[in-house]
């Protein structure tokens, strides 16, 4: 865990009149567009690498708070000023300064440079190790738009990390592979579904910033399989003619490649301590793939480095666990024009929110909406696991009565050992010892997961109420429950609509009373009816189940199993 800056203070920058932020190892920063959230990220960036934007130097006139020029301009004691102040943590190996109070101020002023320097050491001869600590500190800005020269930026570093000599240039793809093949492994455990190689132009100068990445075109394998046919040509595509520059892709897919490119950096590196300001990492990535993102700064990107970064995504506004390691600020605009910053939980708690109702309360929607999101990608995540570990073909029921039934149903007619389904219930784990998702919803889900079940034969049935017709895609089929031509059915929904009752059964005995505001309703105790069916002599069972019986034979014969 990477915490090594504590506090940061800022004055006098752009949207920033005064801020205090307490430091966390992840620092979440979110709010409305121009708020001015970014400016803490080039704050630090200012702070280390006497820069604002990427790239971009100090300006005074633009860069130097309006709220405070205002306040200098009404005051003779006041300077125009910009101050940054970082306060450190002493890491373990820096034992010498272990129990000090470590921090660097830096002052800008009207001549566009570095005017002074503060440290908690100045009169100090452990003022050298605070230095040797703060040199140490390596911190990366990446602003919202990843455009090529972010990336030639970062490729550039990969430079200097010594990995070639120049007198191996004529060996450069060769060395290039060998030196970061762990890179590609880096990237494969990021959610990067993309096969990636890299290639090197020879005697180019600077040639780690022209490293090509090159992403093999998605849809590659499918076309390889798909367009070859008898009468074709069955030689294999070469995949090297279906490769895409990174720098070709969108910014989804650049965002998504470069905290594993700065990961790398950093594992060939150890002697330096990483500090990221990433703007908008969710930057074009569908909201799916911003979950995805979220998980990995928070659980892996975060393990060995301090992360800044600014966001509109609930994915990083609202972690998936709770986690002190994360911090999430909300960024707000007072009323002269500056930017207040303050731990969103903190917000949240406030007693008074009149006058941030408004934005408060879509706060809470916004939080119970990716909670609700997350419930259900987990629901879904079983249901695609369950569907891949098929090992037998399947019949999946909306309940577990209708499994219970079809179950006793082949036993009682001495089918069950040879019928060549199985029989389940669709409902999934609800993390309490129960299970959720029952009915035509969870059957719906499933279908919807249809193109991952390549091998077995999965038949979904759906009680009569759905009115489902026959339909298949794939390996899937969808078999609902037909109506019976005669008006002699004593329940009209569900798996009870095809049971034969026996003469004198009154189906007033087997209600139950429910209460719903001020009115009752009766409905059917669907587990007693069941212990009664059960109940009953084995012949009575067959005559009951009948109908069922005819239901799984057909779905065996319709499956073509």
């Amino acid at each position: 865990m990477n915490d090594i800056i504590s506090r940061v203070e800022i004055s006098g920058f752009r949207s920033i009149d005064s801020a205090q932020i307490i430091c966390t190892p992840v620092n979440v920063f979110c709010g409305l567009n121009d708020v001015g959230k970014s400016n803490i990220l080039r704050a630090l960036n200012l702070f280390f690498h006497d820069t604002t934007d990427y790239e971009v130097g100090f300006d005074f006139n633009s860069d130097y708070s309006k709220l405070s020029l205002a306040k200098a301009q009404r005051s003779s004691k006041q300077k125009q000023q910009v101050k940054i102040k970082v306060y450190f943590r002493a890491p373990a190996s820096y034992k010498s300064l272990e129990g000090e109070s470590l921090w660097v101020e830096r002052v800008y002023d009207r001549s566009g440079k570095r005017s002074s320097e503060k440290t908690s050491l100045d009169q100090s001869p452990k003022k050298a190790s605070l230095t040797r600590l703060v040199n140490s500190i390596k911190y990366f800005y990446i602003p919202a738009l990843k455009g090529t020269s972010v990336l030639e930026y970062i490729l550039g570093e990969i430079g200097d990390r010594n990995l070639m000599k120049s007198e191996d240039i004529v060996s450069l793809n060769y060395k290039v592979n060998k030196n970061i093949s762990d890179l590609a492994t880096i990237l494969k455990g990021s959610s990067i579904d993309i096969k990636t190689s890299f290639e090197l132009p020879v005697l180019v100068k600077d040639f780690w910033q022209r490293l090509n990445i090159n992403t093999e075109f998605d849809e590659f394998s499918l076309l390889d399989e798909t367009t070859s046919t008898s009468k074709s040509n069955l030689t294999p595509l070469k995949s090297e003619q279906y490769q895409i520059s990174l720098l070709s892709r969108g910014d989804g897919v650049k965002s998504k490649y470069i905290p594993p490119l700065l990961k790398w950096i950093q594992q060939h590196d150890s002697k330096k301590f990483f500090v990221w300001g990433i703007d908008e990492p969710e930057n074009s990535l569908e909201f799916k793939k911003a979950q995805e993102s979220a998980d990995l700064y928070f659980d892996s990107y975060a393990k060995n480095t301090q992360i800044f970064l600014t966001s509109h995504s609930l994915a990083f506004i609202f972690p998936n666990n709770e986690d002190n390691r994360v911090t999430v600020f909300r960024c707000s605009k007072t009323d002269q024009g500056d930017m207040k910053v303050m731990p969103l939980d903190d917000l949240l708690k406030e007693i008074s929110k009149l006058d941030l109702a408004d934005e408060l309360g879509a706060l809470e929607i916004q939080k119970d909406v990716i909670k609700q999101w997350r419930v259900q990608e987990q629901e879904m995540e079983q249901y695609r696991s369950r569907m891949l570990s098929l090992t037998r073909p399947v019949v999946y029921t909306e309940g577990l009565l209708d499994k219970c039934y079809l179950l006793k149903t082949l036993e009682l007619f001495d089918e069950l050992s040879n019928y060549p389904l199985d029989i389940e219930c669709i409902g999934v784990d609800d993390g309490n010892g129960g299970e959720r998702d029952m009915g035509k919803n969870g059957l719906d889900k499933l279908w919807s997961l249809r193109h991952i079940v390549k091998n077995k034969k999965v038949v979904l049935l759906y009680d009569v109420d759905c009115n489902k017709s026959f339909c298949q895609d794939g390996r899937v089929v969808v078999y609902g429950v037909k109506r019976i031509d005669n008006n002699s059915r004593v329940y009209s929904t569900g798996i009870e609509y095809l049971l034969n009752f026996p003469d004198g059964y009154n189906r007033d005995e087997f209600l139950e009373t429910h209460k719903k505001g001020d009115n009752l309703t009766q409905k059917p105790n669907k587990a007693r009816i069941k212990d009664y069916i059960l109940s009953l002599d084995p012949d009575e069972q067959k005559k009951c189940l009948s109908h069922i019986k005819n239901l799984l034979l057909d779905i065996k014969e319709k499956s073509g199993l």
